[in-house]
C-alpha cells in the first residue's frame, strides 16, 4: 500500500481487507466503520455501549482520539447509549499505522469488569 491508500479490514498479521482507496478523512472511516459493525448488529435502539479505539501501535494517540470523537458522535447518532469508551494501543501489530473499532453490546457484567482497575500496559486504570 502506498502513503495515501487506506485498506479496511485487514488483519493485524496483513490479511487482507475487503477494499482499499485513497485515504479519506477520519469521519468518513468511521462512517464506514460504524456503519458496517451496526448493519451486521441486531442491537437494539438506546443500548448501553462500550467502544474501544485500538491505535495498533503505529498511529498517534491525537489521531486516535480524532477518531474516537468522530466514531462515538456517529454511534450516539445511531441512538446507542455511550456509557464507556477507552481509546489507546490496547493491541500492537509491528509498524502498523491504523485504527480499530470495537462496540461491545454492555451488560451489567461487562460494565463491572470494565469499569475493574487492572495492572496491564496498554489497558491503565480506566
Amino acid at each position: 500500500m502506498g502513503a495515501a491508500e487506506i485498506a479496511y479490514g485487514i488483519g493485524i498479521h496483513g490479511e487482507p481487507g475487503y477494499r482499499s482507496e485513497p485515504m479519506v478523512s477520519s469521519e468518513l472511516l468511521a462512517r464506514e466503520l460504524v456503519n458496517k459493525l451496526t448493519q451486521i448488529n441486531d442491537w437494539p435502539e438506546k443500548a448501553p455501549m462500550a467502544v474501544m479505539i485500538n491505535g495498533l501501535g503505529g498511529l498517534p494517540l491525537m489521531d486516535q482520539f480524532v477518531f474516537t470523537h468522530d466514531a462515538v458522535e456517529l454511534i450516539r447518532l445511531h441512538g446507542f447509549d455511550m456509557q464507556f469508551v477507552k481509546t489507546g494501543t490496547l493491541l500492537t501489530s509491528y509498524s502498523m499505522q491504523g485504527v480499530s473499532l470495537t462496540l461491545l453490546g454492555l451488560t451489567e457484567q461487562w460494565r463491572h469488569w470494565l469499569g475493574k482497575p487492572v495492572g496491564g500496559f496498554a489497558w491503565g486504570n480506566g
